[in-house]
């Protein structure tokens, strides 16, 4: 009696360890295509306590879908002629992650085009975590702020003064 119920147990471990085991898509759920170029307005709000300023730059944005559970890729050219690379990750609801618009791991950060605008700040160490935003048809939406320090002569005397940015990236392809 012994010896069949060890038969039965090494028969059964088998068929408890595969019905354990959970088969993964890699592919991952379908989303709307999100190939193509975009032409894009860059809006930037620019506040501290001593200016608000509110600038565009115009850029084209090329994406292309890697085919990997919604990750994108692809490029911008801003009107200065510089460029990047861009990625992210789209979700089925059309919601966008953009974790790099310039050089990772900052969004915005490296883009030459906005350091054009306000050289008197220091991009590098802008505080920013990814750009969020959504895709509808024909029309990119992607929005983003953060903080870094901006510095001035007050007096004579260079002062560093923290400063908010914010983006709003429209683009229609």
């Amino acid at each position: 009696m012994a010896r069949r119920s060890r038969v039965g147990a090494v028969l059964f471990l088998p068929l408890a360890t595969a019905s354990g085991c959970v088969a993964y898509d890699t592919a991952g759920p379908p989303v709307p295509s999100i190939d193509g170029t975009y032409q894009t307005m860059i809006a930037v709000r620019y506040a501290n306590h001593i200016e608000l300023i509110t600038d565009t730059l115009m850029a084209r944005v090329t994406l292309r879908d890697v085919g990997y559970r919604g990750r994108f890729e692809g490029s911008y050219e801003t009107a200065f002629g510089d460029s990047g690379l861009v990625a992210g990750m789209e979700r089925p609801e059309s919601t966008l992650v953009v974790e790099v618009f310039g050089a990772a791991p900052k969004p915005m950060a490296y883009v030459m085009g906005l350091r054009r605008l306000f050289p008197w700040c220091a991009f590098p160490r802008l505080g920013i975590g990814p750009l969020l935003g959504r895709l509808r048809a024909d029309s990119l939406l992607l929005e983003g702020g953060g903080s870094l320090p901006c510095f001035y002569h007050l007096y004579g005397v260079p002062v560093e003064i923290g400063t908010k940015l914010d983006f709003t990236i429209v683009g229609v392809r």
